[in-house]
């Protein structure tokens, strides 16, 4: 075997604690060893934590670790990456996950606007451990979710967000791929189901005008919750009082209302009941109730039938 050819970087090279204290930012670098040992490696903005060899076997598993001396110098390194990127699609571009939030937009912003299409930027791992990697666009993703899968994750987000609980889609996405989903979270998925199951019974209880379900439902006490909750078909954007206001069911109306169903909840589509019933004239009726029950009337001009 003929002599090592190395790469040489007259650039300061500090040891990884150095480097924190210093703001420097260690990446992880993945590519094949044909991507690694090549002499466009010498052009990259970061430099190798050590000297590299190119006919070193060394470099473990196609891995190499870089030291980015600052932020300033994201922009020079990731038009690098996306250069030499079409030499191998598969590599990829680690950040830590020690960095900001301001750090985080600025190398999402930046992807979008150096990578030129070429390049996407991709979350991975789980609270206090995520971080970002950067791809070459259209990359293959190891794990995909079921349709199943994709349907909890989307609500499981929702209902998170609406209880002001801090985790971002995609990691809710990645908990259900590792079958890793909190106890917190879990609950929330097993109460949110419960709910909007009861919640499109009692909708279609009331357009089929069948009391005896209705009836049954609400004299639970996840039924008598679910009324209380104010909360409505995520699908359809439909509340329960709602419903019954569209469909000008009286009973149903007033019975809600005495059950504690709260008159001025806005459904999905951001309406109350009483705005809801004004948009279809002909329930005044249940426009007359929801006044009489204490409405907030924002359009005291409408004059309903008494």
């Amino acid at each position: 075997m003929g002599k090592g050819r190395s790469i040489k970087h007259n650039k300061w090279t500090p040891h990884r604690n150095e480097a924190e204290e210093h703001g420097v930012i260690i990446l992880k670098l993945t590519a094949s060893k044909e991507f690694l040992h090549g002499a466009f490696l010498a052009e990259c903005p970061a430099v190798p934590e050590v000297e590299v060899d190119v006919d070193n076997d060394g470099v473990l598993d196609g891995a190499m670790t870089l030291l980015l001396n600052s932020s300033a110098d994201l922009e020079s390194l990731l038009t690098w990456f996306r250069e030499v990127s079409d030499i191998d699609s598969k590599a990829t571009l680690a950040f830590p996950a020690t960095l900001s939030k301001f750090q985080r937009a600025k190398i999402h912003g930046l992807v979008k606007s150096v990578g030129l299409g070429s390049l996407e930027s991709v979350s991975a791992g789980i609270g206090d451990d995520r971080f970002i990697s950067i791809v070459h666009s259209g990359s293959p993703r190891a794990n995909e979710l079921t349709s199943i899968q994709q349907h909890k994750s989307f609500w499981i987000y929702q209902w998170a967000k609406n209880a002001h609980m801090k985790v971002s889609r995609d990691e809710v996405a990645e908990m259900l791929l590792k079958d890793a989903l909190p106890e917190d979270l879990e609950q929330l998925w097993v109460k949110g189901s419960a709910q909007q199951k009861l919640i499109i019974k009692l909708c279609q209880a009331v357009v089929e005008d069948d009391a005896a379900v209705f009836t049954e439902i609400i004299a639970s006490d996840e039924g008598l919750g679910v009324v209380r909750s104010g909360n409505y078909d995520l699908l359809t954007g439909r509340g329960i009082l709602h419903c019954a206001a569209r469909e000008g069911r009286l009973g149903f109306v007033e019975t809600l209302i005495k059950a504690g169903a709260p008159v001025d909840a806005p459904d999905g589509h951001g309406l109350t009941a009483l705005q809801v019933s004004r948009q279809h004239p002909e329930q005044c009726e249940a426009e007359s109730v929801l006044l009489r029950a204490g409405a907030c009337d924002n359009a005291p001009n409408e004059v309903p039938c008494i």
